[in-house]
């Protein structure tokens, strides 16, 4: 009876163990999937002297990621960065394919936005406290995002930090972002961009 305890025990061990080296081993042919994409754009990097990375947004999975790229063949993906490029340098906006609709969503009350190339913008959300004679002061900013409409943008992954003026009528962010130039696309380089918002208004400004 021991022994066939022991020889269960063994088998649902292995079975486990096999179980999750399966997923390890999915996961790590899932992300070499896109090996060729990242030499193709290393090779675009050094012919441009540019620093572009494949790297996940957070309005889709890496699965999806993964799934975007490899529907192209190198050739496409290697048209798609190139025009990618050009709209980076010259500045050009270009349309998303998916839109956060959570982000579009607006409180007169709690949500604040700097708005930095059209309908673009870094956002805050706060906690506003409003007096008796209708005066609006900071309470706290407990979380901060992004709004985007098309590419470039800016999304403040890296971090913020928050400065109140004496009265807390103003606040002054501080947004560590980088800059996705195309979806899943972004120009390898970190950003801090500087914001400031007042109590009384949903509009913030860059600075």
């Amino acid at each position: 009876m021991v022994l066939k305890k022991n020889i269960i025990a063994i088998l649902a061990f292995c079975l486990a163990f096999g179980q999750v080296s399966f997923v390890h081993a999915q996961n790590e042919d899932d992300s070499c999937l896109l090996q060729p994409y990242e030499e193709e754009l290393e090779k675009l990097n050094e012919e441009w002297g540019t620093n572009y990375k494949i790297q996940v947004e957070n309005a889709c999975s890496e699965q999806e990621m993964i799934e975007y790229f490899t529907s192209m063949s190198l050739e496409e993906f290697e048209e798609y960065i190139k025009g990618v490029h050009e709209a980076d340098i010259a500045g050009i906006k270009t349309e998303t394919e998916e839109r956060n609709i959570n982000d579009k969503l607006r409180s007169l009350t709690y949500s604040q936005y700097a708005y930095y190339d059209g309908n673009n913008a870094l956002r805050i959300q706060a906690e506003i406290n409003t007096s008796s004679s209708g005066v609006k002061t900071y309470d706290s900013i407990p979380s901060y995002g992004y709004v985007q409409d098309h590419y470039p943008y800016y999304d403040p992954r890296i971090g913020a930090t928050f400065t109140f003026s004496s009265d807390r009528k103003i606040a002054t962010g501080r947004f560590k972002c980088i800059k996705y130039i195309g979806k899943n696309i972004t120009d390898g380089v970190s950003y801090t961009i500087t914001c400031k918002f007042n109590a009384a208004n949903t509009r913030g400004s860059i600075m």
